[in-house]
């Protein structure tokens, strides 16, 4: 008899510990569904139009080259645009925040054209034409960025001796910049930010918090559910959102915005990323009265200025500042 209720005990618990499994899965697909299809790629096509004037007349006015460049062992190709203006021998390179896409970079392309830099702006993974599935908070999204920098940087650097290279990104697309730039760094000169996320899991837990309001799930169940379930789904783990850790590999000049009013990246995760980069070559802008990513845009002339003379400061330190970081 009492191996019987033993037998019985040991199955009941087996079933609650698969009910448990079970459970957990669904939780853990949930949450990648989530975070990995924030803003559908549908959505940003069709926020296309609200750039269609301002990228208009980059067209009318510069020389407009569409590509799409191939990334190793991948079918799938990276839709960028190469905006040339005569006499430039640099590049910078744009990486757009979440819900844009290249043509949403339009409003900065004249700022570098006009200061020496021919600019490639290039749609992320899961949005305009790029057909990459999931967003990963910069992960997969940096593979993208270094083939972009690897096929663009080589052909300014072949063809003009002194030719630098930046790499510039806003909102999610700084994260995506950060974490490409602390796992290779050596095609960029510079690294620029502007409102940039500095850990995805601050947003994938306010995410959280919003979608199961008033469910009496731990946020700490959810978190481990969706980075179990992520990395058994891409190999990817919630620690790699961490873009503090990544920048502190960052060997190049770094520039960082941001606006004191952000409430998306408040000034906190400037100040942070800041802090983090372990070299002194390095600069931080607060500003007032601006909302989220829109100083740039909204103040072109004085973030130019700021730009501008941020490169001039470090254009003979723009080399690996290896000792400078030890």
């Amino acid at each position: 008899m009492k191996k019987i209720i033993k037998n019985i005990l040991l199955g009941l618990l087996a079933l609650l510990i698969l009910v448990f499994l079970g459970f957990t899965a669904f939780i853990g697909r949930q949450v990648f569904k989530g975070y990995t299809n924030a803003t559908s790629r549908e959505e940003t096509i069709k926020s296309i139009k609200e750039y269609k004037d301002s990228y208009a007349k980059i067209v009318d006015k510069y020389k407009v080259s569409k590509l799409k460049i191939s990334k190793d062992s991948s079918d799938i190709k990276v839709p960028a645009i190469l905006v040339q203006k005569e006499g430039n021998q640099n590049i910078a390179v744009l990486v757009h925040g979440m819900g844009g896409t290249k043509e949403s970079m339009a409003f900065l392309v004249e700022g570098f054209l006009d200061i020496g830099y021919d600019v490639l702006a290039y749609d992320q993974r899961n949005s305009g034409e790029n057909m990459a599935d999931y967003n990963t908070f910069g992960v997969l999204e940096s593979d993208d960025t270094l083939a972009v920098l690897s096929y663009i940087v080589p052909k300014y650097k072949e063809k003009y001796q002194d030719a630098k290279s930046i790499l510039w990104g806003e909102s999610y697309g700084g994260l995506t910049s950060i974490i490409a730039a602390g796992r290779e760094d050596y095609y960029i000169d510079y690294l620029i930010l502007d409102s940039s996320l500095s850990d995805g899991r601050i947003l994938l837990e306010k995410v959280m918090e919003e979608a199961t309001k008033g469910q009496d799930i731990p946020m700490s169940y959810l978190m481990a559910a969706g980075d179990w379930y992520s990395r058994f789904a891409l190999g990817i783990k919630f620690s790699d959102f961490d873009g503090l850790k990544w920048i502190k590999n960052v060997r190049k000049p770094v520039l960082i915005t941001n606006s004191n009013d952000d409430t998306l990246t408040p000034p906190y995760m400037a100040e942070d990323i800041y802090k983090s980069i372990s070299h002194d070559n390095k600069e931080l802008h607060l500003v007032d009265g601006y909302k989220h990513a829109s100083f740039p845009k909204n103040a072109n002339d004085e973030y130019m200025k700021i730009v501008e003379d941020f490169l001039k400061k470090y254009e003979s330190q723009s080399e690996d500042v290896d000792e400078n970081s030890q």
